[in-house]
């Protein structure tokens, strides 16, 4: 892929994989001030999310769709998958067309690795959080004052760990990559609380002092968690063998052809 690197380092075992996206949204470009101003007028913004997902044309003699099918079970998802396939096939014989499919993409739900979670969790609480400054609390409260509703979201400085498993919708592989090699993933807080993604408020957060704080507390969590890797073999040996209990014998699959290069210009054909 043209956008993408790949950076390795040391050799040996165990092998720790880290996988990071940047993703830039149409007309999102923010300034870091808690008031809406864009960097430079309808330019795309990092505001957390993908800008190539949900496009549909109509022509004279030819139509194309771009669909998203999402669902918290891999397995639930592939039938739901084989009855869209269907439905269009059944569509094209009715009206005597043509019907072509080409998978892009994939949205597995994550797989997830109990071992991983108990190291990660420790790490984090190794970590810790942050405090605002006077100054990053200003710009919070300023920040709040374009967000709708309350905000119940607990501030950076309060880490909290568990095994809860809930379903994250995101437009991510890691959920693919978890079905392959022993995942596991976390949160940091690099937006003020209350702010969502895809919104110009977290472009403003990502660019502050807060944003950066966020990424330490990530980056220390993610090398405490690897130093324990390092130092304990066993934990290594536990991850693999949650994965293969969680897998209990499944295998992860995609319609993407092994060949197949990244539609980036699907929008613009």
């Amino acid at each position: 892929m043209p956008t993408a690197f790949t950076a390795t380092f040391g050799s040996g075992k165990p092998v720790i994989g880290l996988m990071g996206e940047f993703d830039a949204l149409p007309a999102l470009s923010q300034k870091d001030i808690p008031t809406r101003s864009p960097v430079e007028a309808n330019a795309p913004g990092h505001a957390c999310g993908h800008n190539l997902l949900g496009a549909a044309s109509a022509l004279a003699a030819f139509a194309e769709v771009s669909m998203v099918a999402r669902h918290p079970d891999a397995e639930v998802l592939q039938g739901i998958w084989q009855r869209i396939l269907d439905c269009a096939r059944a569509g094209a014989l009715a009206s005597g067309t043509r019907m072509e499919f080409e998978q892009g993409t994939n949205y597995s739900n994550v797989l997830p690795n109990d071992t991983l979670t108990d190291v990660l969790s420790r790490a984090m609480q190794r970590a810790g959080g942050f405090e605002y400054t006077a100054e990053e609390k200003k710009f919070a409260e300023e920040l709040k004052k374009s967000l709708d509703g309350p905000v119940r979201s607990p501030g950076p400085e309060k880490v909290t760990t568990d095994r809860s498993e809930t379903v994250i919708s995101a437009s991510s592989d890691a959920g693919d990559v978890s079905w392959v090699v022993p995942t596991a993933q976390f949160t940091a807080a690099t937006f003020v609380p209350g702010v969502g993604a895809h919104t110009w408020q977290s472009a403003a957060c990502a660019g502050t002092s807060i944003g950066r704080k966020g990424m330490l507390v990530a980056a220390r969590t993610l090398s405490l968690a690897a130093t324990e890797f390092f130092e304990n073999p066993a934990e290594v040996k536990a991850g693999h063998g949650s994965f293969e209990k969680r897998l209990n014998g499944r295998k992860w699959t995609t319609q993407i052809k092994r060949d197949s290069k990244p539609p980036l210009d699907y929008a613009t054909k």
